[in-house]
């Protein structure tokens, strides 16, 4: 079963050849913040929140459902009228080849 992080970065790697320039905070910050330290996920969640400001648009895969801090996230910059592209599982990119029904994945 494919992970989250594979999944996600096999999405960043559509976004780039497709011309985009992608952005996945869940990649980068659990390389150095832990999940299980509350102060450190809230710093990780406000540096995503500061990047997330700064985009043009917000992609949102919505394979296994959001996570906490994906709705954080996502509530914070709901008034700042940057566009965000919601995506579900029956629109992943067949070529990405991965299973989306373990919730657990």
């Amino acid at each position: 079963m494919e992970t989250h992080a594979a999944f996600a970065s096999k999405l960043c790697l559509l976004a780039v050849l497709a011309g985009f320039a992608p952005f996945a905070p869940h990649l980068l910050y659990p390389t150095f913040l832990s999940d299980a330290d509350s102060e450190e996920r809230a710093a990780g969640i406000e540096c995503s929140i500061a990047w997330l400001r700064a985009a043009e648009e917000i992609w949102v895969w919505d394979v296994w459902g959001l996570s906490d801090g994906m709705r954080t996230e996502l509530g914070e910059i709901a008034a700042s009228g940057i566009p965000v592209r919601y995506a579900s599982k029956g629109e992943v990119p067949a070529w990405l080849n991965v299973q989306t029904t373990d919730a657990a994945a």
